[in-house]
């Protein structure tokens, strides 16, 4: 998937990637390419989602393009099963270009029901498009 951030203000600066305003209130996560999480590098991102929260003043969508991941262990699961909350995070739109890549995040998604609103998205824009839907 390439992605033009030219048009994109960076939000803050993590040890694998970046994350950037895309529009007032959404977050787009850009993982380094072939990154792979673990808990510690995911509760950074986690806590980058809450500082710009609390600057804005409410919660923020979060836009991930999962695709730049190289794999995500059941750990790093586990851990975004318990944080992701409303306080921080309005809603949850993961973003990969891959049917089986779309079909596993799904499968996933319906297992462990998260309390933030979470979908699957083949596009940047349709992602965008849902997440605009569920800022405060």
């Amino acid at each position: 998937m390439d992605i033009d951030v030219q048009a994109w203000d960076e939000a803050h600066t993590l040890p694998h990637g970046k994350l950037y305003w895309i529009r007032p209130g959404i977050v787009a996560a850009l993982p380094d390419e072939g990154v792979v999480e673990t808990p510690d590098l995911s509760a950074t991102v986690y806590a980058g989602y809450t500082r710009l929260a609390q600057e804005l003043g409410h919660p923020v969508a979060i836009v991930v393009l999962v695709d730049r991941l190289g794999d995500q262990t059941p750990e790093v699961r586990r851990y975004w099963q318990q944080v992701m909350k409303t306080d921080v995070l309005c809603c949850a739109a993961l973003v990969s270009e891959s049917f089986f890549a779309r079909a596993i995040s799904s499968f996933f998604v319906g297992i462990s029901k998260p309390e933030v609103p979470t979908r699957i998205f083949g596009t940047l824009d349709r992602a965008v498009e849902w997440a605009e839907t569920h800022l405060p």
